[in-house]
């Protein structure tokens, strides 16, 4: 049956190639949430891909929830197309903060590690991969409490969909190769991520960031001296426990931060 979601939008705060997300107050109780409480309210395309991000994000948004991950309230379909009712982070996503800072302090990154890795390790157990950890997937509010969200391209421990590929620059060099969805592959993730918000600048890639386009699979091919000279041994470390290869010798996510 047909439902429309429960909420009156109120405010686009962005849009992707499968989805817009408004912020959205509830016309009546949602879950443990009141009448008029705000939630984001991501409204998915009505065409096969779209259909297929929503299927993963609603079915591991209802499968996991924990700390640091964004909590799911609600999902259904209407004559617009698909829908999910999501908790509203506040604040900056990681792309934005970077832009504005640059980069950032190693107390912060720290937790920032910790949370998001918490997250992850909460999929993992579950058998679930989230396959585009990047920095417009995680927010940061001023409390400095990091979340994960976008579950689009998540999916079970050793699927493989040619179409629920994450995002080049932050890939596993095995997932370039076509190889299944794995927990080693969002650690490697994760490490690119993390050496970003500290140094400002991609592990393996020389050119800006934001304007590149090549695939962290060219990127592996650069040499180790055309990175960052002298970035922070703790980062340097970190970075390289999460992007061993082969994937088998990363590190697991709870020694991502040592």
């Amino acid at each position: 049956m047909l439902t429309p979601p429960p909420v009156t939008l109120q405010e686009e705060l962005g849009r992707g190639s499968t989805a817009v997300v408004w912020r959205a107050a509830l016309t009546e109780p949602v879950a443990e949430l009141p009448l008029g409480a705000e939630v984001a309210c991501k409204r998915f395309h009505d065409d096969p891909e779209a259909r297929a991000c929503y299927a993963r994000e609603a079915q591991v948004g209802e499968a996991v929830v924990a700390e640091g991950l964004i909590r799911q309230y609600a999902a259904g379909e209407d004559d617009e197309g698909p829908w999910v009712l999501m908790e509203l982070i506040p604040g900056r996503n990681l792309a934005e903060v970077l832009a504005e800072e640059r980069a950032l302090a190693e107390p912060l990154v720290r937790s920032i590690g910790r949370q998001l890795s918490g997250a992850l390790a909460a999929l993992h157990a579950a058998h679930i991969s989230h396959g585009d950890l990047k920095p417009e997937n995680a927010r940061l509010d001023q409390s400095g409490r990091s979340v994960l969200v976008d579950l689009g391209f998540a999916g079970a421990e050793g699927a493989w969909d040619e179409a629920a590929r994450g995002t080049p620059l932050y890939l596993a060099p095995e997932l370039t190769r076509g190889e299944p969805l794995s927990p080693a592959a969002d650690v490697f993730s994760l490490g690119v991520v993390l050496y970003e918000l500290v140094t400002g600048s991609h592990p393996f890639i020389t050119t800006p960031l934001r304007s590149s386009a090549r695939s962290s699979r060219a990127a592996r091919r650069l040499p180790q001296s055309a990175c960052l000279q002298s970035p922070p041994f703790w980062i340097s470390s970190s970075r390289a426990r999460c992007t061993e290869t082969p994937a088998s010798a990363r590190t697991r996510e709870s020694s991502v931060i040592a």
